[in-house]
């Protein structure tokens, strides 16, 4: 607030004005009050009458005043800037921003009101217009303090660590011993991955204040991050220690155990914050991830549906909620969520703001590919910002002179027991050696697993980055030289996309994983054909296409033999029909499962196998099966078994029904290799087409259909027409023994030639275009 001179020489005043500045209010106030009564029309009195209630946090009292004093004095700009404060503070942000608008009509050159616009836009989450407004102020006031300090903030928050550190470094000179300036320091020289300066920060933070909770918090960051948890833990609970109502350590001290996968842990310590912001919606979500974690699916969801209705715009609260109610079935009221959900991110899209809805959640509630390709870009660009600004480029110049063999670096969380590396068990033995090395770059569990054994024997190179930074990750994989880096994950569960965002190595390509577009301009080609997407909707996809002749899948399942096994073995009625879906429950909705009991209740003597870890989505499934008049004993659950017992019982299903939103992908292979048809319905995206590839690529077209009611209709027909169902499997038996889809060598061959391909084009300084790829298969596979 600004000076408290008063021109008056009364001396009721002047002594008012003493009591303002001894901070003795009360005392200022009544003889405000008194004056006021007498001279009713001194606009300073009222003014300073409103500073008072100000200080007093009497917002609506002070804003009554500075009206008066506005009413009396029209042209005074810091009338307007203080009332437009009084609003800021009740949250009345569009008001506020009229007054100090009105304010710097009045004096262009304000410094005070563009700083008090720009906090307004720091509360708002808007970080361009803040710095744009700190930026103005400093214009008018090169040692404005404050500003340099909050423009140093804004810069943090979009990203730009460079530039908040010297807006900071020159608050520091005008104010050397303020701790909240080397906080913010150390928080941006952490962002930008200089550990050791941001440290000195920090602790130099400390040193000015010994109780400064919230270095001692970000020290804790430091150290969490960095994976020196014992450290975290010791200066998250001296932040706590000094100030036990401070909610930001037992937030911290939640997602370290949560880290480190110690979920109790997490969750006593969210739940002791909730006793100090019984309110705050994103630790409710918190709690509820460690209950999803551990398998408790009804407390997660209890704990989503609070945040929700704690915080109505929480859209990653409705994300978290929807995402556990998909694998789960719990599809009462989904549809109201799905629609809040919607309206929050395409809002996000309109206003250019954060969209936090996750890509893949919305690959699975929507099949537009437009709209799957915008969400992707959001998120692509906010990596692709942060790592911009972190300022590390790798060059490459010097590889495109060399005749070495090509370097193919694999990228993956999932090199264990996952159907991505059942998928690619022969890949990486198979790989021609004397024109490719191969490396796989993991930063997923180790399961010790038979998979991720293989895996790590067939390889060149098996490195672990799991517990390397991001950045430190990038570092290794260009100083191993690699040439193609092929993402298998994409924005799937527990990615870390950041590493290839970097550009580690000359090309990067993507690969199975989330099967749609990153929206990046870090990944240069998506390995497809032309039925996940015809090349009409290569515009939805930022990558460049690289399409395989027939399916953009591999698969390896030579090395599994499938011996006849009976249906009583896997307690399976033998006289009853065996329809199933093998596919994961998330991809499991109302319609596809209507048209599933639908087919039971035309084929009485059938049942529905299924495979569902999930006892919530076991019980919902089995109530929507009684709802719909089909007795809930008629829908029989599977359990997860090693690969080649899994591939033994799955011989004992009689036909395949795929889901329909989100296609099977490993699943619909691993049924063809067991002989049993699947059915699928080939939709509008490339999640939805995954089957309709694999169908196409074994010769069985016929078996894909463009709707529910024909789907459906084939079903039935099959189950009831045994001759039929008998000449489709022998088909099926013919076409795995002669298709492409399952000569692995062939399409090993294929990638490889695709991979040479885009390695000749970089040298050459040439991108791979669709052209080029037509002339390329055109020379050896028509």
């Amino acid at each position: 607030m600004n000076s408290l001179k008063l021109n008056e020489n009364q001396v009721n005043i002047s002594e008012a004005v003493a009591f303002h500045k001894k901070g003795m209010l009360s005392e200022a106030k009544q003889i405000y009050n008194q004056y006021t009564k007498l001279n009713p029309n001194n606009d300073r009195v009222f003014y300073l009458w409103g500073l008072a209630e100000y200080q007093e946090k009497n917002y609506l009292k002070a804003i009554e005043y500075f009206q008066r004093a506005i009413e009396l004095s029209p042209r005074s700009a810091e009338y307007f800037k203080d009332l437009g404060n009084c609003y800021k503070h009740i949250k009345k942000y569009d008001l506020a921003t009229i007054q100090y608008e009105k304010a710097l009509r009045i004096n262009s050159k304000f410094p005070e009101a563009y700083y008090d616009i720009g906090i307004l836009h720091l509360i708002k989450n808007e970080w361009g217009p803040a710095i744009n407004c700190f930026k103005k102020a400093i214009s008018f006031n090169l040692k404005y303090t404050n500003a340099y300090i909050n423009l140093g903030i804004a810069q943090q928050k979009q990203g730009n660590f460079k530039e908040a550190i010297l807006a900071l470094t020159q608050a520091k000179k005008l104010r050397p011993n303020d701790e909240m300036i080397y906080l913010n320091l150390g928080n941006a020289f952490f962002s930008l991955g200089e550990i050791s300066q941001a440290l000195l920060y920090l602790k130099k933070a400390i040193t000015l204040n010994p109780l400064f909770t919230e270095a001692y918090c970000s020290l804790g960051i430091i150290y969490r991050e960095t994976k020196i948890y014992p450290k975290a833990v010791e200066y998250f609970e001296k932040a706590i220690t000094i100030n036990p109502d401070f909610e930001d350590p037992y937030l911290l001290l939640g997602n370290l155990y949560q880290l480190e996968g110690r979920h109790e842990s997490g969750i006593s310590w969210f739940k002791k914050s909730l006793k100090i912001n019984t309110e705050n919606a994103s630790t409710h979500s918190c709690i509820g991830e460690l209950y999803f974690e551990k398998g408790e699916e009804r407390k997660a969801i209890s704990y989503f549906k609070r945040a929700v209705k704690l915080d109505p715009e929480f859209a990653a609260g409705y994300s978290s909620l929807i995402k556990v109610m998909l694998k789960t079935c719990s599809w009462k009221n989904l549809k109201k969520y799905n629609q809040k959900l919607d309206k929050l991110t395409l809002d996000a899209l309109d206003k250019n703001k954060k969209v936090f809805e996750p890509p893949f959640l919305n690959l699975v509630r929507h099949s537009n590919s437009s709209l799957n390709h915008q969400i992707a870009n959001v998120h692509s660009q906010s990596v692709t910002q942060k790592i911009k600004n972190i300022g590390i480029a790798f060059n490459f110049e010097k590889r495109k002179n060399l005749n070495n063999k090509i370097h193919i670096g694999y990228l993956s969380n999932n090199f264990r027991n996952h159907p991505t590396a059942t998928l690619l068990h022969d890949l990486f033995d198979s790989h021609n050696r004397d024109h490719f090395k191969v490396s796989c770059y993991s930063y997923g569990p180790d399961d010790d697993s038979e998979q991720r054994k293989h895996i790590k024997y067939t390889c060149d190179n098996f490195v672990d980055i799991d517990k390397l930074d991001d950045t430190e990750a990038a570092k290794k994989i260009c100083k191993d030289k690699v040439d193609i880096l092929v993402d298998l994950v994409g924005y799937m569960k527990d990615n870390r996309i950041a590493i290839s965002a970097y550009h580690p190595a000359p090309i990067q390509i993507r690969w199975l994983g989330m099967a749609g577009t990153t929206g990046s301009d870090f990944f240069e080609y998506l390995i497809a054909d032309r039925i996940i997407i015809p090349e009409q909707e290569s515009k939805y996809y930022s990558e460049q296409l690289i399409y395989l002749p027939k399916c953009y899948q591999l698969n390896s399942y030579k090395s599994f033999h499938i011996e006849k096994t009976e249906k009583s073995r896997w307690g399976l009625p033998s006289d009853h029909f065996i329809f199933c879906s093998f596919n994961t429950t998330y991809k499991i909705d109302p319609s596809i499962f209507k048209v599933w009991l639908y087919i039971l209740k035309k084929v009485p003597k059938s049942l529905l196998w299924l495979l569902v870890q999930s006892d919530l989505a076991k019980e919902n499934l089995k109530r929507f099966a009684n709802e719909n008049s089909i007795a809930s004993e008629r829908i029989l659950f599977a359990e997860r078994l090693p690969r080649r017992m899994h591939l033994q019982r799955l011989s004992c299903a009689d036909l395949s029904l795929d889901t329909f939103a989100i296609n099977g992908a490993a699943t619909t292979s691993d049924a063809l290799w067991a002989k049993v048809p699947v059915l699928t319905i080939k939709g509008n995206h490339f999640a939805s087409r995954m089957s309709a590839s694999i169908l196409n690529a074994v010769g069985l077209s016929e078996l894909i259909f463009d709707n529910m009611k024909d789907y459906q209709e084939k079903a039935i027909e099959l189950a009831q027409n045994s001759t039929a169902l008998s000449d489709l499997k022998n088909k099926l038996c013919h076409k795995i023994d002669s298709s492409q889809l399952f000569e692995t060598n062939r399409s090993i061959k294929i990638l490889e030639k695709a991979y040479k391909a885009c390695w000749d084009l970089y040298k050459q300084g040439k991108p791979l275009t669709v052209e080029r790829i037509k002339d390329l298969w055109s020379k050896t596979y028509n």
